[in-house]
């Protein structure tokens, strides 16, 4: 922009135009074309003669006939921007940028179009005039856009007037732009648009041989109309112009040239100070896709998934219908099941989709956005549909075990039938005891040996259907050709072994399985200045002996200090040799040679003192010193060698060349921080004066490779010559480094008891954490393990869910971004396989605990299976003897086991959905919890400390370390949450068993009322009429026995088979004798709704009664001790509900996105899915809560606050950037995500926690942290007032000459002296008076305010008007107090009259650094109409970048209010 005005001053002088006359006025004519064209027919002349920089070129026209457009203007300035759009342009900022500008700064603006409007025109055009409206200084300046098609048509304009209409409909919060109609502003009309036709005809000549024209050629014939039709289109436009400016405004002027060229520096400034301009169709895409998710999110949410939790009922049912169980009816039921489940969710995701589209088409989706939320429907669906599959594969295998056990046991009762036949052999084993135990563990063991093995082929093919399940989420799986070999390996290997015994060993094993992957495919990319890698760039930036001395982590797997070496370089004298040179003549010739040399240098400012001078130069060499250096080079891991390198001689002093011998002290301390003596002399007296000796640091690479050394120095030094190799080949070096044994590691332990499990390389330590985060989260509680390894097995695992792995992936993610914090010291990160493979290790591990959950799970049923080995046993001999009474007792015993086991497993069935309502009720959103928590911790705060709900330090924790703090806070809330449902549900299974097992005991007690007197028991077969031709053997009463007491028990006859005793008597062909038929009345007992039975649980043999007195006495025995010890057996376990896994997602829900800000440490409250922006919808907190500092207290203003121009200073690099430079790296943040009441009551809250307790212990612990006793604790009694104090300079600079005296110079004074008084408030502001006239006098030098020394020192003197001087000592000023460091030095000037152009003194301002230049303000008033050389003078500054503005023909009376003003803007806008 500096260009852009020295051309248009040189188009001014070379017009002979006075360019101090500030009220000329013109208008801007601007023109930006998608096409270069040769030359603008317009206004018939040629004005693209100059360019000034690249991209605009200019020319000024005098209007020869000003009453033609009404007076309004003198000159048009025309901007002709270049083709835009070129393919050549490297800046991909500059199309956007230079026609914002265009559009910002001309009152008319000409869209010249060849051709078709393309697709990326049109977006240029869309984002352009949608930024400028956000640009409020721009929104109320009148503007005219014409539009000249040339070889085209102007329905395409349209369109862009309908996107722009459609957008600002989805604007939120900005009720400013609601009103704007694009269509008007476009300037839609005929009046305002051309249609032009070809500047010149083209005509093709064919050859033809025989008239000497050999080859085809066009000619280009001129249409003589169109250059006409330009021209009527000129003047056409500049008369709508001036049109609409009449009928919109009341100014009857245009702007002024100076304001003009005021104003296009403001505006470029501000283009170029916007974030990063956004294509049009990326902002829409990007609130498209918004809009979208919104809508997928809360319809899938809205979906009815609770058919999964009744999978197990379901397949209960199908299975209680059938009359016979078998394997093939399982086979049946479990590939029916699973064909019910694709077509369930096909129908579901036809659904959805039907949802979907028909928002797209009522929002106008983009099809791109539309088709990556269907492909996340299919996603999702699809793990929602293997994870279901399992759980029917579980159900159907638990039915197999089932089936295979009963089969089993089967055997037993087969064995007996057979011996049975046998008397003589029945004889044999009812003899002797032990053969019966011999046989029955012969057949035992192949009941377990056949059960072990269906439970191992059932763990194979469970752990393929997990593996399936969880690789579903493909985001975290690796396309790698050796996949089959992982799954094979864990499923042999690893899967089926406990994780807890030898845990050391599988780490180990896993990766050196694993690390193939690592050694063939590349892990890391160069860090480059690209937005995503910024934060890590930052981290590479830093000075190498800062990354050195910073604290080192876990992350720091490879550790920066190993490969340098730290040289220090000591400079001395001899003391003796010292004093005798000294004593001699030759110092004097030395002195004066060094003196000779320093008045070369320092000519211009030259002490007077010469003797002084000399021997302070002299000192200075002296100290500097370099007679003689030792370098000594010591590893930076702390520990020093005494290895010396040189010993040199270095000396400016031609007469003393003195002789020393040295020797090393060796040390061991760490160099960076301790103070390290490390010189004596040979001879036993001590002649260094080591106070005089001067040390030079230096770090340097460590190794012998020349290719690597030149990898390190430009690690250290960023030195460009080394990029390009760096970037080829450090990489490849860097990867096997991460194999390397930590040898450091290995010297801490002891080394009779180092193992090949303690040798671990980096990449070793990487994958063992991760390993050891993914135990954690499997692991119920996060339980530590136990020291006795042997005993940690009953360590209970997770089952692995959607939830459970999106926790354990996000957790993985933030490791992921912490060792790339690590890498990035060595200027690299992870690449996208690097990430991708430790997402895949950490599937593979999840799905390694997963199994091993089944594999326990197996285990404990063979352990389940193994406690009914006794009963089974005692059964067998019972049989085998022939012993009634204790085959009544077992069987009665058998039958209270499987009816009080039946009862709890159908209370788990029947309470699945009960139960996962009442988790889901307890669900809540990240964004609510924190809002809660800021109530109960933040804005209740409570100062006494028995009303306090929170400690001091839980709250400290919260401000400081809120994603730590909810994470356990969520963790214990799931846990509270599950105790609550646990302990609800379990009160509920308790008492329903309680008076489940009463009723059945009161039908007991009928019955053995009936029985008491027997004596002896009556046999079964004797209850019955028996005919003579009766065939039937006992075994067959026993069984019809059985099915009488089982109708007695329930209290009410079956709905299927037999409706009464009566009717089984009938249907068994038999008769219960009279005398016992009131046994089995089952009118006289009482009915028990419930089923006491699932007949399907019992084997044949157990369906039968011998005896009913024993039978019946035994039931009541065992109905007691169950009922007595129901409350301290009966537990709940809520894992064996399928909803279990909603606690989980509760856990998901309430931490939510672990990312937090990066300022304020605020943690993101979204929910935790991918793609979305970081943002806190309760505002974010305090940055001086977590250590952000202005001067040595903490900043109290929230993101939220924060000022685009605001300066912030990162205590690691050391590198300022201002807010909006920040926002550009951290551009997946939105940080004011909140409206002004809420960002209001956000503030209070911050207040009031600060004020009231907190604000104290955070300084306590800053303090501490940042080792800076000086840190101070500020109230922020009101939120408004400002606690930042920015370093400003206020140069006041006031005129007493001769035509101030009287009434004007005391209402001057008054006004400086007034605006002092606010001034005051700021702490760190300082005060310059610069009173002149034919001289200038400082009379205050940059001095905190005092009002009454300043009310004395402002004095009148009088004289005539000099500018030279004043300028002069306002630089003398700057200069002198540069090194305070000022944010702004803002010159308040005033004056009554005129004088010369100082331009010798001005010229000195415009020198200053750019950066020095941009923090200098000027503020002139005058009283003058017509201020010449100030109007210059401003000019001049504005061209330089020095922000200047000029108010003339000022009154001094309205002098205290604007200082005033200037005094409160400054400090208010600097304040953060």
């Amino acid at each position: 922009m500096e260009i852009l005005l020295k051309q248009i001053q040189h188009f001014y002088n070379n017009q002979k135009i006075n360019f101090k006359i500030k009220d000329k006025k013109k208008f801007q004519y601007q023109v930006f074309q998608d096409h270069r064209v040769q030359e603008n027919l317009l206004f018939q002349i040629k004005f693209l003669d100059v360019i000034f920089g690249q991209g605009i070129y200019l020319n000024i026209l005098k209007i020869q006939y000003k009453e033609y457009f009404n007076n309004l203007f003198d000159y048009i300035l025309i901007l002709d921007s270049e083709g835009l759009q070129n393919p050549n342009q490297v800046d991909p900022e500059f199309d956007k940028k230079i026609a914002l500008f265009i559009l910002a700064i001309s009152d008319i603006i000409l869209i010249n179009v060849k051709g078709d409007i393309n697709d990326s025109f049109k977006n240029l055009v869309e984002m352009c005039i949608f930024t400028l409206i956000t640009m409020k200084s721009n929104i109320s300046s009148i503007k005219q856009l014409s539009w000249c098609f040339n070889q085209n048509n102007d329905e395409q304009i349209q369109g862009i007037a309908n996107n722009l209409n459609l957008e600002y409909k989805h604007v939120e919060g900005d009720d400013n732009n609601q009103t704007i109609d694009y269509n008007e502003f476009l300037n839609i009309s005929k009046e305002n648009i051309q249609i032009l036709g070809f500047a010149s005809i083209e005509k093709l000549w064919r050859n033809k041989d025989n008239l000497g024209n050999f080859n085809d050629w066009r000619q280009l014939i001129i249409n003589e109309t169109y250059s006409e039709e330009a021209y009527m289109y000129g003047i056409r436009m500049i008369k709508n112009f001036i049109n609409k400016f009449n009928s919109q405004t009341e100014t009857s002027q245009m702007c002024s040239l100076s304001l003009f060229l005021q104003n296009i520096n403001t505006n470029w400034q501000t283009i170029c100070n916007l974030p990063d301009l956004l294509e049009f169709t990326e902002l829409i895409s990007y609130k498209k896709d918004q809009l979208m998710k919104s809508l997928f999110e809360q319809i899938y949410e809205e979906q009815d998934f609770k058919f999964k939790d009744e999978i197990g009922n379901e397949l209960e049912e199908k299975v209680n219908k059938s009359s016979t169980i078998n394997l093939s009816l399982l086979e049946k039921i479990y590939n029916d099941e699973k064909e019910n489940l694709k077509l369930k969710f096909i129908q579901i995701e036809e659904s959805l989709k039907e949802k979907l589209l028909e928002f797209k088409q009522l929002n106008q989706i983009p099809k791109k956005i539309f088709l990556k939320y269907l492909k996340q429907l299919s996603e999702r669906l699809n793990t929602t549909k293997l994870e279901s599959e399992v759980i029917v594969f579980e159900e159907i295998k638990n039915k197999e075990r089932e089936y295979q056990n009963q089969r089993g046991f089967k055997s037993l009762d087969n064995f007996i039938l057979e011996i049975s036949k046998n008397e003589q052999k029945l004889k044999q084993f009812q003899g002797q005891e032990i053969l019966i135990r011999d046989q029955f563990e012969k057949l035992w063991q192949q009941i377990t040996n056949d059960s072990e093995n269906k439970q191992i082929k059932i763990l194979k093919e469970y752990s393929e259907k997990q593996y399936q399940a969880i690789s579903s989420f493909t985001e975290y799986k690796l396309l790698t050709k050796n996949e089959f070999d992982y799954i094979n390996y864990f499923t042999e290997h690893i899967n089926g072994e406990t994780p807890f015994r030898k845990e050391k060993e599988e780490k180990f094993n896993i990766f050196n399985k694993f690390q193939q992957e690592l050694q063939i495919q590349d892990q890391f990319r160069i860090i480059i200045n690209a937005k995503e890698t910024m934060r890590y760039v930052e981290i590479f930036q830093q000075k190498l002996e800062n990354r050195i001395r910073k604290d080192k982590t876990k992350y720091n797997v490879i550790k920066i200090n190993n490969y340098y070496l730290f040289q220090i370089t000591i400079y001395f004298v001899e003391k003796e040799k010292l004093i005798n040179y000294i004593k001699g003549q030759n110092i004097i010739k030395d002195l004066d040679l060094i003196l000779q040399k320093f008045q070369q240098k320092q000519q211009q400012q030259q002490n007077n003192q010469k003797g002084t001078s000399k021997y302070n130069c002299i000192n200075n060499q002296i100290c500097q010193g370099n007679n003689y250096s030792m370098q000594l080079i010591i590893p930076l891991n702390g520990k020093c060698y005494g290895q010396t390198i040189m010993i040199k001689q270095q000396t400016h002093l031609r007469n003393f060349k003195p002789v020393l011998t040295i020797t090393l002290i060796k040390q061991k301390k760490q160099l960076i921080r301790h103070k390290i003596i490390f010189l004596k002399v040979s001879k036993s007296s001590t002649k260094i004066c080591q106070q005089k000796t001067s040390k030079k640091q230096l770090i340097i690479p460590k190794t012998q490779n020349q290719k690597f050394y030149a990898y390190l120095e430009y690690i250290q030094s960023k030195n460009n010559s080394h990029y390009a190799s760096f970037q080829l080949d450090f990489i490849n070096i860097f990867k096997q480094e991460m194999f390397a044994v930590d040898e450091e590691m290995l010297q801490n332990k002891n080394q009779q008891k180092i193992s090949e499990l303690d040798k671990i390389n980096s990449w070793q330590k990487i994958y063992f954490s991760i390993y050891d985060l993914i135990k954690s989260e499997m692991t119920k509680n996060n339980c530590k393990e136990n020291e006795n390894k042997d005993n940690s097995d009953n360590e209970d695992i997770s089952s692995s869910n959607t939830s459970l792995i999106k926790i354990i992936m996000s957790k993985i993610e933030q490791e992921i971004i912490e060792y790339n914090k690590g890498f990035a010291n060595f200027g690299i990160i992870l690449n996208g396989i690097g990430e991708r493979c430790i997402y895949y290790y950490s599937m593979l591990i999840i799905w390694r605990f997963t199994c091993y959950k089944k594999w326990k799970g197996i285990q404990q049923s063979k352990k389940k299976f193994e406690e009914v080995k006794q009963n089974q046993l005692l059964k067998f001999i019972a049989d085998i003897k022939k012993n009634k009474t204790e085959q009544s007792k077992l069987k009665a015993q058998n039958l209270i086991n499987n009816v009080y086991k039946d009862f709890i497993q159908k209370f788990y069935k029947e309470n699945e959905l009960a139960v996962g309502q009442a988790i889901k009720d307890k669900n809540m959103a990240c964004v609510d919890l924190i809002k809660i928590l800021d109530k109960n911790i933040l804005k209740d705060y409570k100062k006494e400390q028995d009303s306090k709900q929170y400690t001091d330090i839980q709250i400290y924790e919260y401000i400081t370390k809120q994603r730590e703090f909810i994470e356990k806070y969520a963790q214990n809330q799931v846990q509270k949450i599950q105790a609550e449902v646990n302990q609800t549900f379990e009160i509920d299974l308790r008492e329903k068993l309680k008076t489940f097992l009463g009723q059945i005991l009161k039908n007991v007690a009928i019955l053995v009322s009936h029985t008491a007197l027997q004596d002896p028991p009556v046999k079964s077969i004797d209850y019955f009429d028996i005919s003579k031709d009766d065939k039937n053997q006992d075994v067959f009463y026993e069984i019809l026995l059985f099915k009488l007491i089982l109708q007695c028990l329930q209290g009410k006859q079956e709905k299927k088979g037999v409706q009464n005793q009566n009717e089984l008597e009938q249907d068994q062909n038999v008769n219960i004798i009279e005398e016992y038929k009131e046994i089995f009345q089952v009118s006289n007992y009482k009915a028990i709704n419930i089923p006491i039975l699932n007949i399907s649980l019992f084997q044949d043999s157990e369906q039968q009664i011998q005896l009913l007195k024993p039978f019946a006495d035994e039931l009541q025995n065992q109905l007691q001790i169950h009922i007595s010890q129901i409350d301290k057996k009966v537990k709940l376990d809520l894992s064996k509900f399928q909803s279990y896994s909603e606690l989980d997602t509760i856990r998901l829900n309430m931490t939510g996105c672990l990312h937090s800000c990066p300022m304020c440490k605020r943690k993101c409250d979204q929910s935790n899915s991918s793609g979305h922006k970081h943002k806190c919808s309760n505002g974010h907190q305090l940055r001086g809560m977590n250590g952000i500092l202005i001067e040595n207290t903490p900043s109290l203003f929230t993101c939220d606050e924060m000022n685009d121009e605001s300066l912030i200073t990162t205590l690691e690099t050391q590198v300022t950037k201002q807010w909006k430079e920040i926002r550009r790296t951290y551009d997946d943040w939105i940080f004011i995500g909140i409206g002004e009441t809420e960002l209001e009551e956000n503030k209070i809250k911050m207040m009031k926690v600060w004020n009231e307790g907190t604000g104290q212990m955070v300084c306590q612990q800053l303090r501490q942290i940042l080792n800076n006793p000086l840190i101070c604790f500020v109230p922020k009694n009101n939120y408004q007032e400002v606690v930042r104090h920015p370093k400003i300079h206020y140069v006041f600079i006031i005129d007493d000459s001769g035509s101030m005296l009287g009434k004007r110079w005391i209402k001057a004074k008054k006004s400086c002296l007034y605006c002092m008084k606010e001034i005051s408030k700021n702490s760190n502001a300082r005060v310059s008076v610069i009173i002149f006239n034919y001289q200038a006098r400082i009379i205050v030098d940059c001095e905190i305010v005092d009002i009454d020394q300043c009310e004395q020192k402002i004095d009148y003197d009088s004289g005539e008007t000099n500018f030279c001087g004043t300028f002069q000592k306002a630089y003398d000023l700057i200069i002198k107090h540069q090194n305070y460091a000022f944010e702004k030095t803002e010159i308040l000037f005033y004056t009554d009259g005129a004088g010369e152009y100082p331009k010798q003194e001005i010229q000195q301002f415009t020198m200053f650094p750019e950066q020095q230049r941009a923090r200098i303000f000027l503020n002139c008033c005058t009283e003058d109409k017509n201020p010449i050389t100030l109007q210059m003078i401003v000019n001049e500054f504005n061209s330089s970048l020095i922000k200047s503005e000029l108010k003339s023909n000022f009154l001094v009376a309205d002098l205290e209010k604007a200082w005033t003003e200037i005094v409160s803007r400054d400090y208010h806008k600097l304040k953060s």
